[in-house]
């Protein structure tokens, strides 16, 4: 795996999940609010791309840089 999507990254679990895609060096793009208090545990790495997209507008994210990823972590609820 070289790429992934994770959304829920704020939570428990998606924390967790960063931690061990950082470790073998996958790309992340993470989808949250950008009014979550939570961001600031996102940690500030060169394989971590933020979006900032609530779920309801996730319909609405077009994928501009034409990059295909390799799995979808829907973590957040």
């Amino acid at each position: 795996m070289d790429r992934v999507i994770l959304t829920g990254a704020t939570g428990a679990i998606g924390r967790a999940l960063i931690h061990v895609l950082l470790e073998q060096n996958v790309d992340i793009l993470i989808f949250t609010r950008k009014d979550s208090k939570r961001n600031q545990s996102i940690p500030d790495n060169p394989h971590i791309k933020v979006c900032y997209a609530s779920l309801s507008e996730l319909k609405d994210v077009v994928n501009d840089n034409k990059e295909s990823y390799d799995a979808f972590f829907h973590l957040a609820w």
